[in-house]
């Protein structure tokens, strides 16, 4: 089925029942971009990914602003959680206002596509190399959260502190420690049981956060 056009495009097929499997083949045109499948039900919250591996997340900032716009119009996007930074910490720098202020621009680029998208940045979580034969965090997590954290409240966004729920300085060598591991013995990234853990403390504290707002808290 061709669905020619210099827009956003979208196809939205009903799957009646339940179902174990689906195959979806896609053939190549030169002249259109393939984006992407949405597998979401007809109510309840749905969650996309988009994952940018070795991204600091400044990529975003070369979205056409009008497409973006219509992505969340029609995908019906009320929050984008934005989850970057791990690639910035190998990097010292003497000051990360520069990561701020792009990460500034990154935020209000999206509330400028919907001003009533909420935002919620997630920090830095915690990263380790060895230092004097020790796994030790890095010197610069702590200059690099607040980079984030002033971010978000310099746009009226929320900030969900990683580094502080996953415990603190070294928190990130306790996580692979534990059996079975958190986090992978680079010291760097969460095991799938890892995320799926901080996945947890997450929906926690946003179903906080919703049940707070319903008391008028």
């Amino acid at each position: 089925m061709a669905i020619a056009g210099d827009s956003l495009k979208m196809l939205v097929l009903n799957a009646e029942g339940k179902k174990k499997s689906i195959s979806i083949e896609v053939e190549g045109n030169p002249e259109n971009d393939f984006y992407g499948v949405c597998l979401d039900g007809s109510n309840g919250v749905a969650v996309d990914n988009i994952p940018l591996r070795g991204s600091s997340g400044l990529e975003l900032l070369k979205i056409n602003p009008r497409f973006l716009q219509e992505q969340i119009r029609r995908l019906n996007v009320k929050m984008s959680i934005l989850q970057f930074c791990v690639n910035v910490v190998p990097y010292d720098s003497p000051s990360y206002t520069w990561y701020e202020n792009n990460l500034v621009r990154i935020i209000q680029t999206l509330k400028r596509a919907d001003p009533e998208l909420q935002v919620l940045v997630i920090g830095v979580s915690d990263m380790a190399k060895k230092t004097e034969g020790q796994w030790q965090s890095y010197s610069n997590i702590d200059a690099i959260r607040q980079a984030q954290k002033n971010a978000a409240f310099r746009t009226k966004s929320a900030f969900w502190d990683l580094y502080e729920v996953m415990g603190g300085r070294n928190s990130i060598v306790a996580w692979a420690g534990t059996n079975p591991p958190l986090a992978g013995k680079d010291y760097i990234h969460l095991t799938p049981r890892g995320a799926q853990v901080i996945g947890e403390y997450l929906f926690q504290a946003l179903e906080k956060v919703k049940k707070q707002s319903s008391n008028g808290i």
